[in-house]
């Protein structure tokens, strides 16, 4: 076999990735939040959560409605299309919403 370099390359400047006494772990930050921080932090986490819920649940259920119901997958197309246009019209509805208890 030929040399082959042990050490990864690195950027310049960047650090070796020795760890330190001081190095924090990837999350502690949420830590440091303070109480109301950290209730919108969760909020907004269960949010972005619930909001990718609804795709992923058409992606289970479509395959049973087209067996249960018969329905091409041109019209699984329409109803997936439906159900974003919808998402997107609540999305604007409570950005309306949201400006007037401003």
């Amino acid at each position: 076999m030929g040399n082959i370099a042990t050490t990864p390359a690195t950027k310049p400047g960047a650090t070796s990735g020795a760890t330190t006494g001081d190095d924090k772990r990837l999350f502690t930050w949420i830590f440091d939040l303070a109480p109301q921080e950290r209730s919108v932090f969760t909020a907004c986490v269960g949010g972005w959560g619930l909001d990718g819920m609804d795709v992923q649940l058409y992606s289970f259920v479509i395959p049973a409605l087209i067996a249960t119901w018969g329905i091409t997958r041109t019209e699984a197309g329409a109803l997936g299309s439906t159900m974003i246009f919808g998402s997107v019209e609540t999305a604007a509805v409570e950005a309306c919403c949201s400006r007037a208890m401003d």
